[in-house]
């Protein structure tokens, strides 16, 4: 598809016209950029994986039901998407204490919340994005009621879903930022929010599981070095990169049978289920599904997953402290689910 004329220029992207009023294209620079354009500077091949680090990520998301505006990837850097009205705003999660937020409130850095938190930013670079209400957002008509509950429960489900496919591959969601726009929907014509920006490491904070390690746009703005490095080895443990992995896929919700190598097998099983003052929406669409058929006496259904275990260790108290290490550490996102360990 040939690119028009230029339509816009960000920190870290480019946007072009095409034939087509309703679609445009989307290139992604090598800039760096932090600090509200502060600090400046070219790393070559970052846009390139952010275009496959983002693209992996959004079309699982629409494999999930989130509407995004991606539609295809073009080349190594640029990007199909729909052309879309954005909402004035930054929509922050955050799972882990750091960054701005340690700072406002003193919290020591690495504090796991007890549950998201849900953050708006006014976007205006000349003002460094201040942190708004909404009140500020339906003051100033930046966004509806409607919208923003539209926009809230999109982005915490995106939140839950990220959580789930990162730690999957041993890495914590520590925060993420997006944006939404309004679309047009041909096949309703009507206009729709959709998730309107990129999810790489470059808005997302990701830390290694195990070492804590930063892997993203931090090693810029603390000058850690080995950019790259850091959103290569994200992109090798989505399984993207041409590199050999040693993660295996994930199946969430399926029986994952998990071995260590040593003398005597004890075995393990570990369930795992949401908070009881989490939603769970897949439990209730089953729950509804069986008052259709008539089933009344069933008041209510929690999906979780279940996992066996296998460990070749003669001493249980070492096996089950292994078990109780992998939970915390790979298995169950302790800010929205609980776990039970159970020996066969």
């Amino acid at each position: 598809m040939n690119k028009g004329k230029k339509l816009y220029e960000g920190k870290a992207k480019i946007l072009y016209e095409t034939k087509n009023k309703d679609l445009v294209i989307q290139h992604f620079k090598d800039d760096a950029t932090a600090f509200n354009n502060l600090k400046k500077a070219s790393v070559e091949g970052k846009g390139v994986l952010n275009n496959r680090i983002s693209e992996y990520i959004l079309t699982n998301l629409s494999q999930c039901g989130i509407r995004t505006h991606f539609i295809k990837r073009l080349n190594m850097r640029e990007q199909l998407i729909k052309k879309a009205e954005i909402f004035p705003i930054e929509f922050i999660v955050r799972n882990i204490a750091t960054g701005s937020l340690t700072k406002r409130l003193g919290i020591p850095e690495g504090t796991v919340l007890e549950q998201p938190l849900l953050e708006y930013c006014y976007k205006k670079d000349e003002l460094n994005d201040p942190l708004i209400s909404k009140e500020h957002i339906f003051s100033f008509g930046w966004a509806t009621l409607s919208d923003l509950k539209i926009i809230d429960k999109m982005t915490l489900r995106i939140n839950d879903l990220l959580l789930g496919m990162f730690r999957g591959i041993g890495i914590k969601l520590v925060d993420f930022k997006v944006e939404y726009g309004k679309s047009w929907n041909k096949d309703t014509e009507e206009r729709e929010i959709v998730l309107a920006d990129e999810i790489s490491p470059d808005t997302c904070r990701l830390w290694d599981s195990k070492t804590e390690k930063k892997l993203d746009k931090d090693r810029f703005r603390k000058d850690l070095g080995n950019i790259i490095q850091g959103y290569q080895e994200v992109g090798r443990r989505l399984g993207i990169m041409p590199e050999e992995t040693n993660i295996s896929e994930v199946n969430f919700g399926k029986t994952i049978p998990i071995k260590f190598k040593k003398k005597n097998k004890l075995k393990f099983s570990v369930t795992v289920t949401l908070k009881k003052n989490i939603l769970d929406p897949q439990g209730k669409v089953v729950e509804n599904t069986l008052f259709n058929m008539g089933m009344n006496s069933i008041k209510s259904i929690r999906q979780g997953k279940y996992f066996l275990i296998e460990v070749d260790e003669n001493d249980q108290t070492i096996a089950e402290k292994k078990v109780d290490e992998i939970c915390k550490k790979l298995l169950v996102n302790l800010i929205i689910e609980d776990y039970k360990i159970n020996k066969f």
